[in-house]
């Protein structure tokens, strides 16, 4: 397989857009506004936290 002929393969299948049932959507938004306030407070929070290293720490015997 030609290299270029695998990037025009790549970009026509990324330019494809999946599309969702608008079941599905409706489920999800069902489901969203259900879980919403209860991970609100707990995901500002989280969100707001800036990673960070201070000296000592070892990046690759972190478990996240």
């Amino acid at each position: 397989m030609k290299p270029l002929t695998f990037l025009q393969e790549f970009f026509e299948n990324a330019e494809k857009k999946k599309v969702l049932s608008a079941d599905y959507v409706s489920n999800q938004k069902t489901l969203d506004a259900a879980l919403m306030p209860a991970f609100k407070a707990e995901m500002k929070a989280y969100l707001a936290t800036s990673f960070s290293l201070k000296d000592g720490d070892r990046p690759h015997l972190m478990k996240f």
